[in-house]
């Protein structure tokens, strides 16, 4: 473990476009709802992640999004990941979110880059 947890929740996929098709490879953008606990706050959250396949058979993926918190906090959200497809369908994904002007209740977040996986 790299340091502290800072919270975990879940979320369900809401909508998925192709973006783009370039040389037979498509980008694929994914939105996203969830909720949970993140450093002792209550959140709701949405967001956006591009992918494209790269070498090897993964996808490399970035995107953006928004924790609000029950109490008016917020935290926007940056982040990177690397995926590789399950064997039974889906995908695992690894990577790292940059919280950045993170308000109120979630404001301990601001500058902090958390690492994730789902």
């Amino acid at each position: 473990m790299l340091g502290e947890l800072l919270g975990q929740g879940r979320a369900e996929l809401t909508a998925y476009r192709v973006v783009s098709v370039d040389n037979g490879a498509a980008t694929v953008a994914v939105s996203f709802r969830g909720a949970g606990t993140i450093v002792g706050a209550e959140y709701m959250e949405m967001g956006t992640y591009c992918s494209a396949p790269g070498s090897g058979g993964f996808l490399y993926g970035s995107g953006q999004g928004l924790l609000m918190s029950k109490a008016g906090g917020q935290a926007p959200w940056i982040g990177h990941g690397i995926g590789k497809f399950k064997p039974a369908g889906g995908v695992s994904w690894r990577g790292a979110i940059d919280y950045q002007n993170a308000t109120n209740d979630l404001e301990r977040l601001s500058g902090v880059v958390g690492v994730f996986e789902f």
